[in-house]
């Protein structure tokens, strides 16, 4: 059955109040681009994509449970993934295929999708990705 990361949609504006007082007043008095905008924008950015791989992470994990394998520390998990893991990636069908001892757990399509879309009625911008589909196998 194919599944669907959760979509992430952040508001650059709610982000900026959240994240520096000093660039989100100065951003919403009128709405102008803040000099530090571009700092602010890389951050977000940052933010999303530590997201995406932290779905992509979780849903991984999960199929490595589904196949009877459990980790009680990251550290184990890594060793693990070091020593029976790998990946084959066919770029042209934008597909990846996790295997454990040659046996394939997981299939994600990374067809990511990242937009930038300014809303006029909020006067706000937001920004939002997708991480592809995956199947558990």
């Amino acid at each position: 059955m194919k599944n669907n990361f959760k979509d992430i949609e952040i508001n650059f504006r709610d982000f900026l109040e959240n994240s520096n007082k000093e660039i989100s007043s100065f951003v919403l008095k009128e709405n102008p681009l803040p000099l530090s905008f571009n700092n602010s924008f890389n951050e977000l950015t940052r933010k999303l994509c530590t997201d995406l791989h932290s779905q992509l992470e979780d849903a991984i994990i999960e199929g490595l449970k589904r196949k009877g394998y459990e980790f009680e520390t990251k550290f184990e998990l890594e060793q693990f993934a070091k020593d029976r893991c790998r990946c084959e990636d066919n770029v042209h069908f934008q597909e990846r295929v996790y295997y454990v001892d040659d046996t394939p757990f997981f299939l994600h399509n990374y067809k990511v999708v990242f937009d930038i879309k300014t809303i006029n009625k909020e006067r706000c911008t937001k920004m939002y990705a997708e991480n592809g589909s995956f199947v558990y196998l």
